[in-house]
């Protein structure tokens, strides 16, 4: 089952050991819950310089989307599907980049994904 948690524009943060941080905005944030996964996929805006994600989308290991919404949403999805024990997070405009999530972390207003 899809669930489209925001599909206007947010911001999103991402980080790595071995590149600066990364600003772009994000749309049409949705998840499918595939038994005991939850595939968290997104749009990245062209808007902003994508070129440096596109080109390196493995250099990167944090992941943050910002928004009380979002942050909320994704609390209550996870609440209503306890039986989910892994997070993936797809990336629609770099390469399709896949990264699996070994730590989530929200808070009020952002929500963290981490790969390391």
């Amino acid at each position: 089952m899809v669930h489209q948690l925001k599909k206007g524009k947010f911001l999103v943060v991402f980080y790595g050991d071995s590149v600066s941080d990364l600003e772009l905005y994000g749309k049409n944030l949705r998840v499918e819950i595939l038994g005991s996964e939850a595939f968290f996929c997104l749009e990245i805006s062209e808007e902003m310089d994508i070129k440096r994600l596109r080109n390196h989308p493995e250099l990167l290991d944090t992941f943050v989307f910002e928004g009380a919404i979002i942050s909320r949403r994704t609390a209550e999805l996870l609440k209503e599907n306890p039986s989910v024990k892994k997070v993936k997070l797809q990336l629609s405009s770099a390469a399709d980049a896949l990264y699996h999530v070994k730590r989530l972390k929200l808070q009020k207003n952002q929500v963290v994904f981490s790969t390391h």
